[in-house]
């Protein structure tokens, strides 16, 4: 199962200068605020963690940065090949069909203005 935060990495990743750069405003964000819901006075040993943390992934983007690229396109290409082959199939299967408007199961898609399918 993908994690919520699996699309903003996958964007981040096509521009390794770029989330380079995001990182360091991050990380210097980090080092001059306070979290309100966490506060670093209760677990400072957690702030200097992290810290830490964002310093080095920077550190390896920087060292690595044409590995990672290369990494990553190797990356994105597996993702879209298996985008493009599920979508082959929900295509080629006869079982996918559009829902019918107007039906109960429909109803909350076309109130948010999306399509709906169902598999059978």
């Amino acid at each position: 199962m993908a994690s919520l935060r699996e699309p903003v990495i996958r964007y981040l990743k096509s521009n390794v200068d770029n989330y380079i750069e995001i990182l360091k405003k991050s990380s210097d964000w980090h080092l001059n605020h306070d979290f309100t819901f966490f506060s670093r006075e209760k677990s400072p040993e957690k702030y200097v963690e992290q810290t830490k943390t964002i310093k080095s992934i920077i550190s390896d983007l920087e060292t690595n940065k044409s590995k990672r690229k290369t990494e990553w396109a190797i990356e994105q290409d597996k993702y879209l090949n298996n985008l493009d082959s599920t979508l082959a199939q929900i295509v080629k299967n006869p079982a996918i069909k559009k829902k019918e408007p107007g039906t109960q199961d429909n109803k909350m898609a076309e109130q948010e203005g999306h399509i709906s399918m169902q598999i059978h």
